[in-house]
């Protein structure tokens, strides 16, 4: 199907790539949102290329390979927000080689200066890292000034936004929950706060089971330090508890973070669905629905690899 009118929900990473990847098969695309950028959930990632959160699968091999390509062609524009930094993942054990070593532009074992004496096994790597308020004002932008609308307002029904178009992409998020009573969808909270930058370039992670994952991602005027993964909290209040902890864990990985202003402090509500993306068409009498939700903590990661095959599910109405 080709210049369809064709309306995408949700105004978060995943939607915003629906919605661009339709618009340049040449359908009349709008967005309504509930949220904008700065105020999604996608706004509050600490947002680096890294599959999780999410089963590993072909499907999901295929859409973080991709999304892997699109960002590393994004970084290559100053204004997009995206930027290629390199960074150690830190482990006491073997860490296996996944799927996507030798796609990204480095890995390989990581020297002794690079990490900690205790994480022996660790890596370096180069990885695609947005700053998000930035990367989705640019999608934004891009989707405007090609004739995009976006129209800022609830969506109660899906049947609702059916009117008026033949297609409807559900990118929705979390919200889906309610809005088709999706019982597999559970939010995963992840709690961060923002330091002031103090030369730190490079990031690390570490991430072992049993524990909390710890981040620092730095960016242009800022550091992400996290996080937490914290199953079934509702809650998007930041605890001070927590928090004080995610900087006492950042600062032993990192020692030249202490004593780094703090800028701000978020948490948001990751869109877990057991690790199972749910991308698929279901055929309702007033259109189409091509559900596109439940991404964990890979939105960005999976985003341009799942409209990819939106737009082939569209395509092939």
């Amino acid at each position: 199907m080709s210049g369809a009118v064709v309306r995408v929900i949700g105004a978060g990473v995943v939607g915003l790539a629906c919605a661009l990847r339709l618009q340049a098969e040449g359908h009349r695309v709008s967005i309504w949102a509930r949220e904008r950028t700065p105020h999604t959930t996608s706004d509050v990632a600490a947002a680096i290329w890294y599959p999780y959160l999410v089963q590993e699968d072909p499907r999901v091999e295929r859409w973080a390979l991709a999304g892997l390509a699109q960002l590393l062609r994004d970084a290559s524009d100053p204004a997009s927000g995206v930027i290629l930094r390199e960074g150690v993942e830190l482990s006491a054990t073997t860490l296996p080689r996944p799927f996507w070593a030798g796609a990204v532009p480095l890995y390989r074992p990581a020297e002794i200066h690079e990490r900690p004496h205790a994480f022996a096994q660790s890596v370096t790597m180069a990885l695609p890292v947005a700053e998000m308020p930035v990367y989705l004002a640019w999608l934004e932008a891009r989707f405007l000034s090609s004739g995009g609308e976006i129209v800022t307002r609830e969506v109660g029904s899906l049947d609702a936004a059916l009117e008026g178009c033949a297609i409807v992409v559900n990118a929705t998020g979390l919200g889906a929950r309610e809005l088709v009573s999706d019982v597999k969808l559970s939010p995963v909270r992840g709690q961060v706060l923002r330091v002031s930058q103090v030369g730190v370039e490079r990031f690390v992670m570490h991430d072992a089971p049993g524990e909390p994952p710890t981040y620092v991602i730095p960016r242009s005027n800022d550091i992400v330090l996290g996080g937490t993964s914290e199953a079934g909290e509702e809650s998007r209040e930041p605890d001070e508890t927590t928090l004080a902890a995610i900087r006492a864990r950042c600062e032993a990985l990192m020692p030249a973070l202490r004593g780094a202003r703090e800028v701000s402090r978020q948490a948001g509500l990751r869109p877990y669905r057991g690790g199972v993306v749910r991308l698929q068409a279901e055929s309702r009498s007033a259109g189409t629905l091509v559900h596109c939700y439940g991404h964990g903590g890979a939105g960005m990661t999976l985003a341009w690899g799942c409209a990819d095959e939106v737009a082939e599910v569209v395509r092939g109405r």
